[in-house]
């Protein structure tokens, strides 16, 4: 049985998108520091040796994990 909904008042639409809009800006600030930092992660989390596969390690971590994207329910 399908009951008849209200639609949302402004107050609400508003509160809705400034939700989206701020979780939105904390996953993108989470992307863009993992980037900016990825050249120390590399030295920190992968062995020691060859740099480039250091650098190689921490680009296909990013890779792999903005892969899913919002395919993936969180």
């Amino acid at each position: 049985m399908n009951t008849p909904s209200t639609p949302p008042s402004g107050a609400e639409r508003l509160r809705s998108i400034l939700a989206g809009a701020a979780g939105n800006l904390v996953e993108c600030f989470d992307w863009f520091t993992y980037a900016a930092f990825a050249l120390y992660f590399a030295k920190v989390f992968f062995p020691e040796g060859d740099q480039t596969a250091q650098l190689l390690n921490s680009a296909a971590v990013y890779a792999v994990a903005s892969s899913p994207g919002p395919w993936v329910p969180g």
